[in-house]
């Protein structure tokens, strides 16, 4: 056999890649925490100190207006001011307008309705501005169309509380205060309005403002940096070196990773210890799953060859007839080997031998036991010992080489085909059950006990004649007790009724079963081996005919989809070359491969792409076997392969240009130990083809299998 590898890619983690650090990002919180904090102080700052010069401004104005009053109280707004009083109160006025840090100091009434002003005096802080005012707003000059605000209609009121209010003009925002004059009559005869330019103010509170801010900024950014620092050596640094090995050991091919040597005491080191213990903890773990995954291999790799062998022993499916029986039988394990088995054959005597066995437990011990007991058996029957004294003597040998206690039920038939006598022995197995036209019964015969466990078992034989059309269907526990999904057994009565009318077939009865069992268990798992044989008698033989199977009809149609396996007797190769059969080629693949192993999988895939058969499994074996035989023993250095398939057969043909080797000329027998000259598959390969030979062409060895599908 060729040894098939497989390769495993390694697979690393996807790991994004690192667009911002904590380090960056704790620095701009930091920035922005400033920033808003300097922000939020400058405008409180500007607002708190605005309001204190501006109530510092309005305690002047309030001042200045007072001081114009007590300056204009002996002044008759009703009448004409003389030229004399007028230039010394504008004078009284202006150092008033000068000394309280006014810009300008306004005295006017409204006249027409309140739309026009008549001004009587108007002073500024400056000259230039004063030297201005003085030509535009002299005695008796008139502003026309001014719309009163809020503050000169309330003081025209009577209102002395003198409201602030503020008005943008071409020198800029100004604050005024406005408060009425009041004759004798108490009547208001004029109003008198203060103003101070703000911008000059504004400028101050920004300067003081920006000098705080300055000293504020400064002791935050020295306060930050420092943190940021200690942060940097505590946090940031070890942060970056843990992220750094994290990073190395997930995309890495080596699993060790260098000692961190963080000691800070504090969660860091936390982190970092932690992390090294989960290194050491995966590594542990790698290398316990890299050794589970190589034993679940070669496990497998052992499953896999034990249930080849089994097959080899026991057919998932069998099937033979002739003119006087007709026999079937079907096996699916419930793991990758069972301890189920059956045994149909032909003893010298002629007759017809079949069993059914139920080994207790599952898997490769079953399996084992099984083998030792199906070999036992098979000699002891084929011998020529009845089933009772087969089966007792089988029991004394599986009690003395049975240290682990196992145990086998077994039912043995003798059918004699000439007379339709069947002779029967039960070893603690399940009844079987009758069948033909007079209906179906669950058939009891002397329970026995199983073999394994007591020695002198006492099983007898017991006798029954078949007429022709009647027959005996055996079973293992895995049909009666497979579970549905309310949790009830199949049972003895479903399956006593499947056989109530004679089967026509007994593949078909048998495919009958299984459709039956799958379907009353659904999607259930299956929990135990299923076997099933069937035994037909369909006739009587005459003394001349011969009472081998060979003689009569001989097929291995497949039982039930999930396997399909040859139970006939090994073919005799032929030689013979393709062109020999006309039948028509429904398609046809051929190529050129290396002659190593490796090149097989190549081949294999053809193989599988190209047959849809249940006999799949063994033509990939003879068809592997062929090639490694040519691999080993010809010294070829390429292998040309065809296939072909015509209806129901396949036709693979090797052409190598290896030495001429006949594998299947006759050879001198030889021991196991010498089989390592070549062909020791080939009895296999002879048993598995319809047809096999070999012959030399033109230099090149051509070995060609035809198989059934």
């Amino acid at each position: 056999m060729s040894v098939q590898k497989t390769k495993e890619s390694e697979k690393k983690p996807h790991i994004r890649e690192r667009r911002h650090s904590v380090q960056a990002s704790i620095t701009r919180v930091f920035s922005v925490t400033i920033i808003i904090i300097v922000l939020a102080v400058g405008i409180s700052a500007f607002r708190i100190q605005s309001n204190r010069i501006i109530q510092s401004i309005e305690r002047d104005a309030l001042s200045a207006l007072s001081l114009v009053r007590s300056a204009v109280n002996d002044i008759n707004f009703s009448d004409e001011i003389s030229a004399g009083k007028y230039a010394s109160t504008r004078i009284r006025l202006r150092d008033i307008c000068q000394a309280m840090d006014m810009q300008y100091i306004s005295i006017y009434s409204a006249i027409n309705n309140n739309k026009d002003l008549f001004f009587y005096f108007c002073v500024a802080n400056t000259d230039e501005d004063d030297s201005m005012v003085r030509a535009q707003r002299g005695y008796g000059s008139i502003a026309v169309n001014v719309e009163l605000n809020e503050a000169e209609k309330a003081a025209l009121e009577g209102d002395t509380s003198a409201k602030r209010w503020s008005m943008d003009n071409e020198y800029g925002k100004v604050l005024a205060w406005t408060i009425p004059i009041f004759d004798y009559r108490h009547n208001v005869v004029a109003l008198m309005t203060a103003d101070c330019l703000v911008e000059s103010f504004d400028s101050q509170i920004i300067s003081s403002i920006v000098s705080i801010l300055a000293l504020s900024v400064l002791l935050l950014f020295l306060s930050m940096g420092l943190e940021l620092l200690l942060l940097r050596k505590r946090i940031f640094i070890p942060l970056a070196k843990i992220s750094r090995q994290m990073f190395n050991f997930a995309s890495g091919d080596s699993l060790k990773t260098e000692p961190l040597n963080i000691t800070s005491q504090d969660e860091i080191q936390e982190i970092a210890d932690s992390f090294t213990q989960m290194t050491a903890d995966i590594q542990i773990y790698m290398t316990n799953q890299e050794h589970s995954a190589e034993e679940r291999a070669q496990v497998k790799a052992q499953l896999e060859l034990a249930r080849n062998i089994q097959y080899g022993m026991v057919p998932a499916a069998f099937h033979q007839a002739n003119t006087a029986c007709e026999v079937s039988a079907f096996m699916r394990p419930a793991r990758e080997v069972g301890g189920d088995f059956y045994d149909c054959f032909f003893r010298k005597d002629g007759n017809l031998c079949a069993l059914m066995a139920d080994v207790s437990g599952k898997g490769i011990t079953a399996a084992l036991f099984m083998a030792m007991a199906k070999s036992i058996l098979h000699e002891l029957l084929s011998l020529g010992f009845s089933p009772a004294e087969a089966l007792n003597r089988a029991n004394d040998e599986l009690c003395s080489q049975n240290p682990e206690g196992m145990f086998v039920t077994v039912f043995v038939t003798v059918l004699d085909i000439r007379t339709g006598v069947l002779t029967v022995a039960n070893a603690g197995h399940n009844p079987p059950v009758l069948f033909g036209k007079g209906g179906s019964r669950v058939y009891t015969p002397n329970p026995g006990i199983a073999l394994g466990l007591f020695e002198d078992a006492g099983i007898e034989d017991e006798t029954l004649i078949l007429s022709p059309g009647e027959g005996i269907f055996l079973y293992t526990d895995g049909i009666t007790e497979a579970v549905s999904k309310d949790k009830q057994f199949y049972g003895i009565d479903r399956l006593t009724e499947l056989f109530a009318s004679a089967p026509s077939s007994m593949q078909e009865a048998l495919s009958e079963v299984i459709l039956s069992v799958d379907t009353f268990s659904e999607d259930m798992e299956q929990f135990d081996d299923m076997t099933i044989a069937a035994v037909l008698f369909t006739g009587v033989m005459s003394d001349e005919q011969e009472p081998a199977l060979a003689s009569g009809e001989n097929d291995c149609e497949s039982v039930a989809d999930s396997a399909n396996f040859k139970g006939d007797a090994m073919k005799e190769p032929t030689s013979f070359s393709m062109e020999e059969r006309n039948d028509p080629v429904d398609f046809e693949l051929s190529g050129k491969l290396d002659a190593t192993l490796d090149d097989y999988d190549r081949l294999k895939e053809k193989l599988c792409s190209v047959i849809h058969s249940a006999n799949l499994g063994k033509i990939l074996l003879a068809a592997e076997e062929a090639f490694v035989n040519i691999v080993d023993y010809s010294g070829a250095t390429f292998v040309e392969y065809r296939i072909q398939k015509s209806g129901q057969r396949l036709t693979l043909t090797y052409m190598d240009d290896g030495k001429p080797f006949d594998p299947f000329a006759s050879r001198p027998s030889k021991d196991f130990d010498d089989f390592d000259t070549g062909g020791m598959g080939i009895s296999l390969i002879c048993q598995i083809a319809e047809q096999s030979g070999w012959e030399r062409k033109a230099g090149f060895n051509c070995l060609t299998l035809v198989f059934l599908l």
